[in-house]
């Protein structure tokens, strides 16, 4: 894990140290030159010429700011850095599996453990506006903390890579509710009490922890392979007691959940409490 941190810093600094001088108009640059910006920028690495001629510029190189000292924004840099930050915590990124409005989801490996782990990380910024989407993504991870039921998948870790948030949590092996409907349109009426039961049980749990969820819906159910119901996404979720970062999340002028499932007191903006979720289930 070392020799893979070492090697993942030492190309991050030869490449940060060509960026820097291309920018500044040097051409082709030396080995000195490149050693001499690894140096004001205390990276402990020095680049010998068999490392700088083995060191070849990728199809696709990582471009480091040269302000802030992270991976730029674009879904491939974002990617390798995500990879790179979960490997030093013996998780083996895998397969995406799932994207959504609030982020993007990948099957994972436990390397410590050798399990099967999910991995949700926020979309990488692109433009206006996208420090209010990770922020709601930090959001969520905060208030994921706050709960701990067997009807919501549970929090192993949590970080950023290149300044994007990622949630590293229990893997659930099965379907979303909404999947379920497309195959089985109506289910029968012991399926139905079992999910709803088992939704209800979750919202309960962390009702009693002053957290709303605010978009219930079937896209935020999942059954499992063993059918049993789990509660996520709590990307829009609030906490009704006044906690900071958690008590609102608002100022995008768009109402909070999704249409066919609001509570009337959600679409007239009037007062509302932990009932809203009720009343989507």
């Amino acid at each position: 894990r070392e020799g893979a941190c070492n090697a993942a810093t030492f190309i991050v600094g030869y490449w940060y140290a060509v960026e820097m001088l291309q920018s500044l108009g040097v051409q082709g640059p030396t080995l000195q030159a490149v050693n001499e910006v690894l140096s004001v920028h205390q990276s402990p690495f020095r680049i010998s010429p068999p490392e700088l001629a083995r060191a070849s510029p990728p199809a696709t190189p990582v471009r480091v700011s040269a302000n802030a000292g992270t991976m730029a924004s674009g879904p491939i840099d974002i990617e390798q850095a995500l990879r790179l930050q979960l490997a030093a915590a013996q998780y083996q990124l895998g397969d995406r599996i799932g994207s959504g409005a609030s982020g993007v989801v990948y099957r994972a490996h436990d390397q410590a453990l050798g399990r099967t782990v999910a991995v949700k990380t926020a979309h990488p910024p692109t433009g206006p506006g996208d420090d209010r989407r990770l922020g709601r993504f930090r959001h969520e991870v905060k208030l994921l903390s706050l709960v701990q039921h067997p009807g919501i998948p549970y929090v192993l870790a949590a970080g950023e890579a290149s300044g994007v948030p990622y949630l590293v949590m229990q893997y659930i092996e099965g379907e979303s509710l909404r999947e379920r409907f497309k195959q089985t349109p109506r289910l029968g009426s012991q399926a139905a009490c079992r999910i709803t039961l088992r939704v209800l049980r979750a919202l309960a749990h962390a009702h009693a922890r002053n957290i709303v969820h605010r978009d219930v819906k079937p896209e935020n159910i999942l059954l499992s392979s063993d059918d049993e119901a789990y509660l996520i996404d709590f990307s829009i979720g609030v906490s009704l007691k006044h906690v900071p970062g958690l008590t609102r999340l608002t100022g995008d002028g768009l109402v909070p959940g999704t249409v066919d499932y609001l509570a009337p007191e959600v679409r007239d903006d009037a007062r509302w409490d932990h009932r809203v979720d009720v009343y989507s289930t």
